[in-house]
């Protein structure tokens, strides 16, 4: 991924993608092409929540994503994901409505008018990814 024409700030330096499990559940966080971070979590074919694509589901900015990613995973550059045969519910911290700095929108603008938007780091996506583990494993 190109950051050259970012400003300089956390999202230049931290990894772009964490692969990992929570709740016995196939996690992933990457960056897509504005900068913000994405967390995805799949269940497999079984799970009472596989193929839903607009699940009841508490996140940080809503449900984003619901489906399959037998290419490259959803809005992101990144290497594909590792199977079809998981269902994935992503979401993104890309929601200025709810304070989210946006490191594209940064880079064109420049500081932003609204002084309380905040970056969500990988720890951050990290932990709001865990979290909707959470609550998708409560309803297996």
């Amino acid at each position: 991924m190109d950051k050259s024409e970012w400003q300089e700030g956390r999202w230049t330096t931290e990894t772009d993608r964490m692969e990992f499990e929570h709740a016995g559940l196939t996690c992933i966080v990457l960056r897509n092409d504005s900068g913000s971070l994405c967390g995805y979590v799949a269940v497999p074919k079984g799970h009472p929540l596989y193929g839903d694509e607009s699940p009841d589901l508490h996140v940080h900015g809503g449900i984003t994503f619901a489906g399959q990613a037998d290419r490259r995973s959803p809005r992101s550059t990144a290497e594909p994901l590792k199977t079809a045969t998981l269902w994935w519910f992503g979401f993104d911290c890309s929601h200025i409505s709810l304070g989210d700095l946006v490191p594209e929108m940064h880079a064109r603008i420049g500081e932003p008018k609204k002084t309380d938007l905040k970056y969500l780091a990988i720890g951050d996506a990290h932990a709001i990814t865990c979290k909707l583990a959470d609550e998708i494993a409560s309803v297996a």
